[in-house]
Formats: C-alpha cells, sequence, structure tokens
C-alpha cells in the first residue's frame, strides 16, 4: 500500500511524510528492539503463559512477527523512495 502511494503521489510529498515520521530512525529501533527481545527470549526469560487462541498465548513469537513487520514495512518505504528519487539515473 505504502509503494502504490508514493508512485502515484509526488515525491516531495512522499518525502516530507518519510522525515515527518523519522522513519529511518523508526526502521533502526525496530532492529534494535527486535535483538534485545530475541537476547532477553535466548536467556531464558519467558512472558505469562497466555490462554490458548489468544494473541499471546504463543510467547515471544508474536511479538517478534510484529516488529519484523515493521521493519519490513519501513525498509519497503525507503526502497520505494528512493527508487522514485533516483530514476532514470542509471
Amino acid at each position: 500500500a505504502i509503494g502504490l502511494v508514493a508512485i502515484v503521489s509526488s515525491p516531495q510529498w512522499m518525502d516530507a511524510i518519510y522525515k515527518k515520521w523519522n522513519a529511518a530512525i523508526l526502521e533502526k529501533i525496530s532492529v534494535l528492539v527486535f535483538f534485545l527481545l530475541a537476547a532477553l527470549s535466548l536467556m531464558g526469560f519467558q512472558l505469562p503463559h497466555g490462554e490458548f487462541g489468544t494473541l499471546f498465548s504463543g510467547g515471544w513469537i508474536t511479538i517478534l512477527n510484529i516488529i519484523v513487520a515493521v521493519k519490513v514495512a519501513l525498509g519497503s518505504w525507503a526502497a520505494i523512495l528512493m527508487f522514485i528519487r533516483y530514476r532514470g539515473l542509471l
């Protein structure tokens, strides 16, 4: 969805939104949080066990998947902006 909006809107507007939301910084923070939570899970810290079928019944996996989704979305947004910014310069 971010890619489609980036393609049909002006590059200046998309760049302004990218900078307004500090997307590059959020992407880097999401990587650090992922490594921190993964290290905690590898050291043996566990979340309280949830009830079967609830959102957090999977322990760390649900939280880590959400963080990876944020990282991938912000990274693809940055890649699309780079493609739009430097198109035709090959």
